[in-house]
């Protein structure tokens, strides 16, 4: 069985690149083990010779000591961040690792597309490569020829090793606990923020220690009643002021890190008994969610799952009120590739991980989603989060 670094390297060929230069944390940490936390970090990854690793000094904690990197520290001082300095100290360092490797004048990738990127762990910045950066490379090396291999990281990227695999894991157990804790406000009285402050609480308090895990933090949408639940499939979800009231649907969206692996997960609650009509629709959810997840295997076409979906929804009477998607990736982020949608002709590999998310957004009643993430194995499908998915 291949290595990762072997994974790597024979993709860079097939894509003619020489190596690649990356300085967004989620692809550091794919490709290295390190996420870095302070500061800005780069990664020279050649398709010869071990990977160099350019960081702050005060990162050099958080980078693994079983990996074989050439890492190469730099200090920050008052003076770098008051006159943002520090780029000019990266490029100087890049320049002496291209002249070590021999690649001043190769074919280099960039990461020059990538318009939404992962939250940092300091979640209030996130430093991303930009035009500076970019003009920066060119003009420091004349000689280098610069790609956009954006592509051929996000492709890549799609595969998990076991250990990245049991990192996403351990970020699902964290979650597990949150949500047990946080269900148990779903009071009447009690406010949509109160309800999922009380999540992020618990999944930041309870992650930090938990296996190992040195850096965690979660963010939830707490979304009630027949207004706010029934938008819950909005890109912009946001947890109010309102109050919840007995009978409410209480749509939870969740997304949370432990060390820079991500877990997208929602749960729909009721506020007291559920009646009648609202357990037929959790019903028809969790039977689309099952059945999906079902055919899920190596070589099954991405749409395919979309269509299955939505085939479904319709047999329930449900079909106008599933206005996304069946799924996503999610791993170095909570939204990545492959999208899961009519327009996805690829083929499901050994190793990606899914975001499986059917949901019913009824207007002047309610919403209700329950998503699950998983991983795809070479005989199906393997559930991370697999805590308890009912009303």
């Amino acid at each position: 069985m291949r290595s990762h670094a072997e994974n790597i390297k024979e993709t860079l060929q097939k894509a003619g690149l020489d190596g690649i230069v990356c300085s967004l944390p989620e692809n550091i940490l794919f490709l290295t083990g390190y996420w870095p936390s302070t500061g800005d970090s780069v990664l020279v990854y050649p398709v010869a010779g071990n990977p160099s690793l350019i960081i702050p000094s005060v990162d050099r904690a958080f980078v693994p000591i079983d990996r074989q990197l050439d890492v190469r520290e730099y200090n920050i001082d008052t003076d770098d961040i008051l006159f943002a300095r520090t780029r000019s100290k990266l490029l100087s360092l890049i320049k002496g690792v291209l002249a070590d490797r021999g690649l001043t004048k190769g074919r280099l990738g960039v990461e020059a597309s990538f318009e939404t990127v992962a939250g940092s762990f300091r979640g209030s910045e996130a430093n991303v490569p930009g035009r500076p950066f970019f003009q920066g490379l060119e003009a420091q090396f004349s000689e280098t020829r610069w790609e956009d291999a954006s592509s051929v990281i996000k492709d890549i990227r799609q595969i998990k090793t076991p250990e990245q695999l049991a990192a996403i894991r351990r970020c699902h157990e964290i979650a597990a606990h949150a949500f047990a804790l946080g269900k148990m406000r779903a009071q009447p009285g009690v406010r949509e923020i109160e309800m999922a402050s009380a999540i992020e609480s618990a999944f930041q308090e309870y992650g930090v220690g938990y296996a190992g895990v040195r850096r965690a933090r979660g963010y939830a949408f707490a979304m009630s009643g027949p207004i706010n639940a029934a938008n819950a499939w909005l890109p912009a979800n946001f947890s109010t002021e309102r109050r919840l009231e007995a009978g409410d649907l209480v749509l939870v969206e969740f997304n949370g890190y432990a060390d820079g692996y991500w877990a997208d997960l929602s749960r729909t609650y009721v506020v007291g008994e559920p009646s009648e009509r609202q357990e037929q629709l959790a019903t028809s959810v969790q039977r689309v969610l099952d059945s999906v997840i079902a055919e899920i295997r190596p070589g099954v076409e991405g749409r395919a799952l979309d269509q299955k979906a939505r085939a479904l929804m319709a047999e329930e009477g449900l079909g106008a009120y599933f206005p996304h998607y069946i799924g996503h990736g999610v791993g170095f982020a909570f939204h990545e590739s492959p999208i899961l949608s009519d327009g996805f002709d690829a083929r499901l590999r050994e190793g990606m991980v899914l975001a499986i998310e059917p949901g019913v957004y009824i207007p002047d009643y309610g919403g209700l989603r329950i998503e699950q993430n998983v991983a795809v194995t070479e005989t199906g499908a393997k559930v991370f989060s697999d805590f308890d998915t009912k009303l």
